[in-house]
């Protein structure tokens, strides 16, 4: 009984998700209570809600940074600790110094364009990049690129897979000297000339560089490596690791109120290394998305343009009061990061004076599924009528009004979009069982 009673609560509080929105009307944002109640939904709302704060510089000068979101140590998190989130920025006509990272790592990019080269066991790869531009780069694989750009940033959103320790991540740079600190560094002094085969004070001269990791290019430089020729006797790496353009596939959905580009292993194999897809929601202007939730993914997402906000029906939260699931809110603006469990239905809604564009990566997908609960795929549509009629108490007029009255998919008109509460009666006598 107590399980049935706590599975009707969590029913009830999912279906208020699904229309609540639509059938309310949109309220002021400048009234003082109501700034008080966001920011205590943005309160509940952690630990799946990250804002800019969260975010820490990993490296950078004047020229570009990484800013790296906190590590996932949450014990709700217990199934994506090995994976890290970050956002590079790179200014117009800037190169980053090789490096390579002890962990696996897949990248979009969010805006601009550059040329990225790679180095691994003896083959180097010279890529161009573009926004939309998706890409996969092993651990330990030598990398540097540059902004090619004259006016344009070039901003990229990078997911890591750790390889050792869960959480951590270790960045190594060859070139450079006490800024970056090159791993040469370390070694002993009779083993660093050992290996160079040259005294040490001419080894001290060449890595004596102290300009940081993004230092600034001329346009000749930059022209210069993107046409660099591959070194002799050198050939193509049979694993080609060539970037992909998400936003130059087909959505898998759209209507005039948004579109939905995704992508998994089957659109580029190395996403199955690091068992991750990856998608781009463009939602106009007062739309909405969902609510839908996933199977199996773990969704983590990255506001890259707009203003909205997101609800969720989120699990309990380790060491809080209460055991059940419960409907939190987060205000969603540019840089703002959050985490939708699998199976917890999740919302968003477009309010700004923009699209609200969202970049989302599905982390341990395995045979991931995204469910609709609302519009015209609901899946409690595909409910038969008499278990429906069991579900629901009876009240087939009201079920069947309420279940029929969306006839969109996936993305659909907005609470501000709607005008008087004419449907919010049949809610009501809906919900009452």
């Amino acid at each position: 009984m107590a399980t049935t009673t706590k599975s009707n609560r969590t029913f009830l509080v999912v279906l208020l998700l699904c229309f609540s929105s639509a059938l309310l009307p949109p309220s002021s944002a400048s009234d003082p209570e109501e700034k008080d109640q966001k920011e205590k939904e943005t309160e509940t709302m952690k630990p799946f809600f990250f804002d800019k704060e969260s975010f820490r510089k990993w490296g950078g000068t004047k020229y570009g940074s990484v800013m790296m979101l906190k590590p996932f140590s949450s014990e709700i998190f217990r199934r994506i600790e090995d994976y890290r989130f970050a956002v590079m920025e790179a200014e117009p006509l800037t190169f980053l110094l090789p490096s390579h990272f002890d962990a696996m790592e897949v990248f979009y990019v969010i805006q601009g364009r550059g040329i990225i080269t790679l180095i691994c066991t003896g083959k180097r790869e010279t890529f161009e990049v573009k926004k939309g531009d998706v890409m996969m780069i092993p651990a330990g694989t030598g990398v540097y690129g540059s902004n090619c750009d004259s006016n344009e940033k070039l901003r990229v959103a990078m997911l890591f897979k750790t390889m050792s320790t869960p959480g951590k991540i270790k960045e190594f740079f060859g070139a450079g000297g006490k800024n970056p600190t090159s791993f040469y560094r370390w070694f002993s002094k009779d083993v660093v000339e050992a290996f160079f085969n040259t005294d040490m004070e001419t080894i001290e001269k060449a890595f004596s560089y102290e300009k940081g990791s993004f230092v600034r290019a001329t346009p000749e430089q930059i022209k210069a490596m993107k046409e660099a020729p591959p070194p002799e006797g050198v050939q193509p790496s049979e694993r080609s690791l060539r970037p992909f353009n998400l936003l130059q596939k087909k959505p898998i959905h759209a209507n005039e109120l948004g579109k939905l580009f995704h992508a998994d292993r089957r659109d580029c194999k190395h996403l199955e290394e690091m068992n991750v897809d990856i998608a781009v929601a463009e939602i106009s202007k007062d739309a909405m998305m969902g609510p839908r939730y996933n199977t199996e993914a773990t969704k983590l997402a990255f506001v890259m343009q707009g203003k909205g906000f997101m609800e969720m029906v989120a699990p309990p939260v380790p060491g809080e009061e209460g055991k059940e699931e419960k409907m939190v809110r987060a205000e969603l603006s540019p840089g703002s990061v959050f985490v939708t469990p699998p199976g917890h239905p999740m919302a968003l809604v477009a309010t700004g004076e923009s699209n609200l564009e969202v970049l989302c990566f599905g982390i341990k997908t395995g045979r991931n599924m995204q469910q609709d609960l609302g519009g015209r795929d609901n899946v409690l549509k595909m409910m038969d009528r008499t278990a429906m009629e069991l579900s629901f108490g009876g009240k087939m007029d009201d079920v069947e009004r309420v279940l029929n009255a969306q006839t969109k998919s996936v993305f659909y008109p907005g609470p501000k979009s709607r005008h008087g509460l004419s449907s919010s009666s049949s809610f009501l006598r809906f919900v009452e069982f």
